[in-house]
């Protein structure tokens, strides 16, 4: 009888344990962050689809399988020795530099511009920002550390973390951003993407982003909120999926959705679609009664505009923008009621849509 009990058990035991074997939670570690020569493809999905990326849990299932996607980037990962020499400022503060197409530095365009940072086992950080205006370079070392990731990274941790730095440009004016994140890694499961199926942690950034600026218009305070969320799995480099969230004026709003992807024929005719413009600036947004785009075409069609609300309804479109010509345009948005909308831009086959909230 002892005997029998002896064998029974452990095969109890065994019955248990075999449902949450293929479901185990995972751990992310300095291993799993971007590195130098790192890249990385990515999938940039339509944020017209209107998802909600809040749910989570323990033992989740995120079934995002019906992204749909409207353009590809290749992220690269260098030394920060290898970026412009006249950055030598900042080689000694970081490990790895972001080449960055266009940096979120508040209407103040950048060229050849890097995000720098600091990756070690117990964190990743945002230690510098360099570019050029108008071809003077400017490397801009944070004052305080923006630490994006504790590590290692489990289910369960949170954090919190404040960072500020100050570009002034000559001629041009100035910022000072301030930075507050709260981070949590809020759920783990099962990521689906058209990529594939992955085992994940989710991690969920909220950061309040607080811009002074001086310059010829005045001086004036922009306050806005980004919650950026993360799936992350194991050697994969960077975010397996990263949903980014705009709230302005209360509203918020899905502003970008990328998820690390293959080479993908879109079946436009092309290998690949592209975003419109490059290096764009829509302003002021939050807007009353009138935006300002600007931005240089990526392609030698003529540009449509249209503005569509939260429903998807086309509410106004203007004349074509000529071909292969600079983007400089006042567009009208008088009588339209306020909430968030979306401008869409198509030229041939690229496809590009910017928020706009009205107030």
């Amino acid at each position: 009888m002892q005997n029998r009990l002896t064998a029974f058990f452990p095969a109890v035991l065994l019955l248990a344990v075999l449902p949450f074997a293929g479901n185990a939670q995972i751990t992310i570690t300095s291993a799993d962050m971007p590195f130098s020569g790192g890249s990385y493809r990515t999938s940039l999905a339509d944020t017209l689809l209107f998802l909600d990326p809040t749910p989570t849990g323990a033992n989740f299932t995120w079934d995002f399988s019906s992204l749909n996607p409207v353009a590809q980037n290749v992220e690269n990962w260098v030394s920060p020795t290898s970026t412009d020499i006249l950055y030598f400022l900042l080689f000694g503060i970081s490990d790895v530099a972001q080449d960055v197409p266009v940096p979120e530095l508040a209407d103040i365009p950048l060229e050849d511009a890097f995000n720098f940072y600091a990756s070690s086992s117990s964190q990743f950080a945002q230690v510098a920002l360099a570019g050029k205006v108008g071809g003077v370079p400017l490397p801009i070392a944070f004052d305080n550390s923006d630490i994006w990731f504790r590590l290692p990274m489990n289910f369960g941790d949170t954090d919190t973390d404040a960072s500020v730095f100050e570009l002034a440009v000559p001629g041009v004016g100035g910022v000072l951003e301030e930075r507050f994140r709260s981070n949590e890694v809020d759920g783990w499961g099962t990521l689906i993407t058209p990529y594939g199926t992955f085992d994940v942690l989710r991690h969920r950034s909220e950061i309040d982003i607080r811009d002074s600026l001086t310059g010829g218009l005045g001086d004036f305070v922009i306050e806005r909120r980004t919650i950026e969320y993360r799936w992350f799995g194991n050697g994969h480099g960077i975010p397996l999926l990263q949903i980014d969230v705009q709230e302005v004026a209360g509203i918020s709003q899905v502003s970008r959705i990328a998820y690390m992807d293959s080479v993908r024929d879109l079946g436009t005719g092309t290998s690949i679609a592209a975003p419109v413009l490059e290096n764009v600036q829509l302003y002021p947004n939050p807007a009353a009664d009138f935006v300002q785009l600007q931005g240089q075409p990526l392609g030698d069609a003529a540009v449509a505009l249209e503005l569509v609300d939260a429903l998807g309804r086309s509410v106004r479109t203007w004349q074509e923008s000529p071909a292969g010509q600079p983007m400089n345009r006042r567009l009208d948005l008088e009588d339209l009621p306020a909430g968030r909308y979306n401008l869409v831009l198509r030229a041939g086959n690229a496809r590009q849509s910017l928020p706009v909230v009205l107030h």
